[in-house]
């Protein structure tokens, strides 16, 4: 239980951290895109987006790192949402792209929701973001907590 505490209060502090800082670029000075969305370009550009990206992807990894482990050894997914789109016994190559569009699609929404109009909905920007963050930190202390 302590570890889960601890890294809840890792994630809260990156998030806070990440949301509180702004990103400095001049309208005029965007750098090329090669991907598929302006919104996408735009989001690597954003710290705070950009971030908390990073601190997902760090997250996801080794959850299906584990979560792969443990599979091996006769475990099951237990997460039902995840168990929907990887099944109850997932493979790598059906959680990698699973994951792969969840942080694109939570970088989107978020940076998305960075350049509307409402301040409501700015001010919220990164709870997308977070909510991942928070899924993949739980899966991860739980998988690392059944193999100790």
């Amino acid at each position: 239980m302590v570890p889960a505490i601890i890294l809840l209060t890792i994630m809260l502090f990156v998030s806070t951290a990440a949301h509180a800082a702004e990103l400095v670029l001049p309208g005029e000075h965007q750098p090329h895109c090669i991907l598929i969305g302006r919104t996408l370009c735009d989001a690597l550009h954003d710290r705070p987006v950009a971030i908390l990206m990073a601190a997902h992807i760090a997250l996801v990894i080794p959850d299906g790192i584990y979560t792969h482990s443990d599979v091996t050894q006769g475990a099951y997914e237990a997460d039902p949402v995840s168990r929907l789109l990887v099944g109850r016994r997932p493979t790598l190559t059906r959680m990698a792209p699973i994951g792969a569009v969840w942080i694109i699609g939570e970088t989107y929404l978020a940076e998305r929701m960075r350049k509307s109009k409402r301040a409501w909905v700015r001010d919220i920007a990164f709870v997308p973001q977070s909510i991942g963050i928070a899924s993949s930190g739980i899966g991860l202390v739980m998988s690392v907590g059944a193999h100790r």
